[in-house]
């Protein structure tokens, strides 16, 4: 599997947007059936991590 990743963050004045561009290629057969198949795959687990870094950015921490 081949992936690239882009994040962006933007300063809004008191927030912040973050915009991620995220590329897949699937390099073997299995990948290219799994990701014509079933697309929603990837992004689940993408919205996943992207929920699991958002938890840990915006943590209180002294």
């Amino acid at each position: 599997m081949w992936n690239r990743n882009e994040n962006r963050f933007e300063d809004l004045g008191g927030s912040t947007r973050w915009t991620m561009e995220c590329e897949f290629r699937p390099q073997s057969f299995i990948l290219k059936v799994l990701a014509t198949l079933a697309p929603g795959m990837f992004r689940k687990q993408t919205a996943k991590n992207m929920a699991a870094f958002k938890s840990f950015a915006e943590q209180d921490r002294p």
